[in-house]
């Protein structure tokens, strides 16, 4: 009373822990003809069967037959998340016996951090021989729930579960580069075929945790897994579907692909104030232009828990100019002809390009074309084109040419202007 303490009331009847067979029966060694020293190491378990009740002797005397302990609360029994098996043993004197202790960690929902689960369990001790427990006029044992148990105290961490990244280059972050101009080809007729293609890049996947991990590896277009790889291990992992297995310390290579296609160009006409999720129109100092895309490779483990792997891909667009945006070619004597020359360029991306003009007095050599080169590492392609001039009237015309790409949104224009001219001098 006035007491706030938390307690727990143990009542037992008979013996505080009777021998128990694998089904949890009580063993009676009586019925069985048998000793109370090799009642349990004689007979086996599975053997006990068909055992007719008898009647329960008085018990001796100082014993007694119903008992009750009063005990402070230390917690609730459970055989989850520590389970000790076999919960009931017997040691012979001057032997040893080995119990088995196992954790089952709890399920934790999104948790980032460590958690850490405190358990204990007590082993309380009886004899395995009334004899021994009492000599009448000279000694009395206690045992069972009267003796101070034996404490276990249980200590376990459960850590979210985490894969090492290891990529070829430093920087955490897995990247791709692609340029738009390998998104076009000309077939031997000249016209031009749109092509798809990927760029692949890949990571290893370590585990260094002491148990298996399970996970699904998952990305969004344009991004793909393709199928891990095994690595240097021998069968580091199994797969069921879309769900992989790496063992404890264990690594399997995973293989990313960034698909190219022509729609991916339709986000070079997005503003600042609309860009789409996930894509960005990025300007170089140069005056250069790319389509950057980024997002995560999620990794989901069976747990619910996620890990991400960050993806990046640059896909260079390609930009035309011209040496110069006008030309003149003053007077020309009427029907000869004037040339010159100029070039046109394009940067970070080769393309395909056409001309024309409404004039006919003006002309461009050659018309159409691949702005290309076959060196590697060439940032810029140019090529050089003949601007005729061959005036058909006595006075003075202007036109324009209109410079085209298909991966290119805004043509190029080139201002024309020359006088024709009877007078030969």
């Amino acid at each position: 009373q006035n007491d706030g303490k938390l307690v727990d009331v143990v009542l037992s009847y008979g013996d505080h822990f009777p021998l128990k067979d694998a089904d949890g029966n009580e063993v009676m060694s009586a019925a069985l003809g048998l000793s109370d020293e090799d009642a349990w190491t004689r007979a086996p378990l599975s053997d006990v069967t068909n055992v007719e009740e008898e009647e329960s002797e008085p018990p001796p005397a100082g014993e007694n037959l119903i008992s009750v302990h009063i005990r402070p609360h230390l917690g609730s029994l459970s055989d989850y998340p520590y389970c000790i098996t076999p919960q009931q043993i017997v040691i012979p004197a001057r032997s040893s016996r080995t119990i088995r202790v196992s954790f089952t960690p709890l399920t934790l929902s999104g948790s980032d951090c460590e958690s850490r689960c405190a358990g204990f369990a007590l082993g309380f001790m009886s004899l395995d021989s009334k004899t021994a427990v009492c000599v009448p006029g000279r000694v009395r044992r206690v045992q069972g729930l009267d003796l101070e148990p034996i404490r276990l105290d249980l200590q376990a961490a459960v850590k979210p579960a985490v894969l090492l990244v290891q990529m070829d280059e430093d920087g955490g972050v897995l990247g791709f580069n692609a340029s738009a101009g390998d998104l076009l080809r000309a077939e031997s007729d000249g016209k031009l075929v749109a092509c798809e293609f990927d760029v692949t890049q890949s990571f290893q996947l370590v585990n260094p945790a002491e148990m298996p991990l399970r996970f699904r590896l998952g990305t969004k277009a344009p991004f793909s897994v393709l199928k891990p790889l095994p690595g240097s291990s021998s069968d580091p992992y199994t797969g069921d579907g879309q769900a992989l297995v790496i063992q404890p310390r264990h690594s399997t290579r995973v293989k990313v692909a960034f698909h190219c296609s022509l729609p991916l160009l339709d986000h070079k006409n997005q503003t600042e104030d609309h860009e789409s999720a996930g894509v960005q129109l990025v300007h170089t100092e140069n005056g250069w232009k790319k389509l950057r895309f980024q997002q995560n490779l999620l990794i989901q483990f069976s747990n619910n828990t996620q890990q991400t792997v960050p993806l990046c891909a640059d896909l260079d667009l390609p930009t035309l100019s011209l040496s110069t945006d006008s030309l003149n070619f003053g007077f020309c004597c009427v029907g000869q002809t004037r040339t010159t020359e100029l070039n046109l360029y394009s940067d970070r991306a080769r393309t395909f390009w056409n001309s024309h003009t409404e004039s006919g007095v003006f002309r461009v050599a050659p018309d159409s074309g691949l702005l290309g080169s076959k060196k590697l590492h060439t940032t810029t392609y140019n090529q050089c084109l003949q601007i005729s001039f061959t005036p058909s009237e006595n006075r003075e015309f202007k036109a324009v040419v209109v410079f085209q790409s298909p991966l290119v949104t805004t043509p190029l224009t080139l201002l024309l202007q020359g006088t024709g001219s009877l007078d030969e001098k």
